[in-house]
């Protein structure tokens, strides 16, 4: 008798595409007709961060989402006046834009912006 076959090796999951990784950083993003500073933190695959409509980007909400296998990261945001939904973001322009989209109660608008030099 033979002896039994090993099983494979257990594989890690992939690591987040590393462009994602490029998330990180200070935006100055449009939504909604409003001008909106974004500031953004990876890591790992979680993404966390803060926005404001003014040069105080505490001052207004807070977002947190998960990178995804193809470089998106998903979200779900927070505002200090209650108003609260979801939305998507991906990497365009090598790293220097961000172009998603927002959604709440059933709205949803365009959220794109540039990589503050």
């Amino acid at each position: 008798a033979s002896a039994p076959a090993e099983p494979p090796p257990v594989q890690a999951p992939p690591p987040p595409v590393q462009a994602a990784a490029g998330f990180t950083g200070v935006w100055d993003t449009v939504a909604a007709g409003q001008n909106i500073t974004l500031i953004l933190e990876v890591n790992g695959s979680d993404v966390s961060g803060y926005f404001g409509y003014s040069n105080d980007p505490q001052k207004d909400g807070n977002l947190r989402g998960t990178l995804q296998s193809q470089g998106e990261f998903l979200f779900t945001y927070q505002q200090n006046n209650g108003e609260a939904g979801s939305g998507a973001f991906q990497l365009g322009g090598n790293g220097k834009k961000i172009i998603g989209v927002a959604s709440s109660n059933g709205v949803q608008v365009p959220w794109t912006g540039s990589r503050r030099p």
